[in-house]
């Protein structure tokens, strides 16, 4: 047993690293907060799409190029832009999700081999642009950071009529 006074100073300093721990360890409010809205909107999407509310536009590249889908709201707003390709033993797929204002708030990208790799990043990304969250699992060694940031975009209106094709 401690003597009283180690006892006291024990009592007074566990609650404070308690709560050091916890706030370190826990998402802060205003990412998770954040992420509950990009959640939202990314189920809002999925819904219109469901109904056929988006207008649907699709390019592919000649060749094993990659595929480019536009999908806009009745008022002309993009709100999915999905660029996807790969090879006869892999595929990567860019999902970028934008609110009703046009901005950029969550991009999903999928990877996958035939030999059973896989690999996910989501990317949240607050009102100002910033990136708020990355969120990695798999094997995201499979893809460099530089591929992944690669057809990240933030205008896909632009991107759309000015795409790399060959």
């Amino acid at each position: 047993m401690l003597p009283p006074r180690q006892m006291q100073r024990l009592r007074f300093l566990l609650p404070l690293v308690a709560f050091a721990l916890s706030s370190s360890l826990a998402v802060s409010p205003s990412v998770a907060t954040l992420k509950k809205e990009i959640r939202a909107n990314y189920l809002a999407i999925n819904e219109l799409a469901q109904r056929g509310q988006l207008k649907v536009a699709q390019r592919q590249c000649s060749g094993s190029g990659p595929e480019f889908s536009l999908l806009t709201d009745r008022s002309g707003n993009v709100r999915r832009y999905l660029i996807s390709g790969g090879t006869s033993d892999s595929a990567v797929t860019w999902q970028h999700d934008y609110d009703t204002a046009g901005r950029l708030t969550f991009v999903l990208v999928t990877y996958g081999n035939v030999h059973g790799g896989e690999a996910e990043w989501r990317l949240y990304f607050a009102p100002s642009g910033r990136l708020a969250e990355l969120v990695r699992s798999g094997s995201t060694a499979l893809v460099s950071d530089e591929l992944l940031w690669t057809f990240i975009t933030r205008e896909p209106a632009l991107d759309w009529k000015t795409n790399w094709c060959p």
